[in-house]
């Protein structure tokens, strides 16, 4: 049977709310014009302060190595010797484990342990997969490609419903097929392997603001972030994240154009987490591979954070094509809440609406900006 994906409606406002939305919109326009610095996040996302004042509280956002940047193209130095290392991953859709309401927006979790073993909290299972294999299956009695989630979970008795079993079944299948489970992130500017932790949006209330970095002064409608730890010196992405280079990020700038099949795969979730701290497991696979852009040329530089505490562990590589995604499709993240259910809305005018969820441009200062590839 041909599958139809279901287009993504948001919910109904009334022509009041709608009214008040559009009027608050047009506010949020008109001081982001006077203000460079402003982008609402104070007043819908956080109920901090605006991105200028984190300082008082986070002092690294007031450091010289701060993100993001404004991509000044003339000032980008060409280094042939990012050419000599390409940038290469390895991505296994089958670890991708939820979608959360962050109350700062969405986010993808991975669940990328990618050793050969697998344990989960709840069932504490522990199984090496090349001697399950052995054992369950008769080392080859069954050929692992006819070998469904449903087989998979019935023979070790997990559950359809519980998130940590549907990782156990999913890299079961996948290792039973042959294919490593491990997530790495090498080449390019990094020294290191680095392992995908989790990936996320930045938008803004209209398509023509809502990317963090920008392109010789030009906003984008969005970034995602694939964040990276380094696997290869720390332990977990926390403590990597205290180090200068303890996280990747790779940057994929969002233009308006046709819907995209895999950021619909998220969007058909988000009825499931509209409001903050919600979180759904992933049934269909999300490969992020397919969130990139064919033109791996991209920009790198040092930065940090773009969220509090701005921490200064980031290799930023910005990719300088855009890829696309659909109006329809930027409506539903401006859907999410950033209120917890049974809580009272802290904006009234927006309804909680997660709508400016970027942070503006900082001075790149006497860092290098380097560049890989043509644009």
């Amino acid at each position: 049977m041909r599958r139809i994906a279901a287009k993504f409606v948001p919910r109904p406002f009334k022509n009041d709310q709608k009214q008040r939305r559009v009027k608050v919109c047009l506010e949020l326009r008109e001081k982001a014009n006077e203000d460079p610095t402003f982008t609402g996040i104070s007043r819908i996302i956080t109920g901090d302060e605006r991105p200028s004042t984190w300082a008082k509280n986070y002092p690294t956002a007031a450091g010289s190595r701060q993100s993001p940047v404004d991509i000044v193209t003339s000032l980008a130095t060409s280094d042939t010797s990012l050419d000599s290392k390409p940038l290469t991953w390895n991505y296994v859709p089958e670890n991708t484990r939820e979608v959360v309401n962050t109350g700062h927006g969405w986010r993808v979790d991975i669940d990328g342990e990618g050793s050969g073993y697998l344990i989960t909290r709840n069932l504490k299972i522990k199984v090496k997969l090349s001697l399950c294999y052995e054992s369950v299956w008769g080392g080859g009695c069954i050929d692992p490609r006819i070998l469904g989630l449903g087989i998979i979970r019935r023979t070790f008795g997990l559950s359809e419903r519980k998130l940590e079993d549907i990782s156990v079944a999913r890299a079961l299948l996948h290792v039973l097929l042959g294919c490593s489970s491990k997530e790495e992130l090498v080449g390019g500017p990094l020294e290191d392997s680095y392992r995908l932790q989790q990936f996320h949006c930045h938008w803004g209330f209209s398509s023509d603001k809502g990317s963090e970095h920008t392109v010789d002064g030009q906003s984008f409608a969005g970034e995602l972030h694939l964040v990276h730890w380094n696997s290869s010196k720390y332990r977990s992405c926390g403590e990597a994240a205290g180090y200068p280079d303890g996280l990747a990020v790779l940057g994929v700038l969002l233009k308006v154009g046709k819907e995209n099949p895999e950021l619909q795969k998220i969007v058909e979730l988000i009825p499931s987490i509209y409001h903050r701290g919600q979180k759904i497991a992933v049934k269909e696979p999300i490969d992020p591979a397919s969130l990139l852009p064919e033109t791996l040329s991209y920009w790198t530089y040092l930065g940090s954070l773009t969220t509090p505490p701005c921490s200064e562990c980031v290799t930023w590589i910005l990719f300088k094509e855009a890829i696309e995604v659909s109006e329809d499709q930027l409506a539903a993240f401006r859907s999410l809440r950033c209120y917890k259910p049974g809580e009272a809305c802290p904006c009234d005018e927006l309804e909680g609406l997660i709508i400016n969820n970027y942070r503006p441009p900082l001075p790149l200062g006497n860092r290098e900006l380097r560049e890989c590839g043509s644009a």
